[in-house]
């Protein structure tokens, strides 16, 4: 993603540089003690209960 034309006064610095080839994100599911930390800190949260992980 290169910056708008006229966004910066002396052009875009980065128009010569090629864009990172990373690899796709790995999928990973929360551990146990991480869906218990999730549902702790919702709960915690005024006006909100933990739903989306029971």
């Amino acid at each position: 993603m290169h910056a708008s034309a006229g966004l910066l006064r002396h052009g875009d610095p980065t128009k010569k540089v090629d864009p990172l080839r990373l690899p796709a994100p790995q999928v990973r599911a929360l551990a146990a003690t991480q869906v218990r930390t999730v549902k702790n800190v919702l709960d915690r949260i005024e006006g909100r209960r933990s739903t989306a992980f029971s």
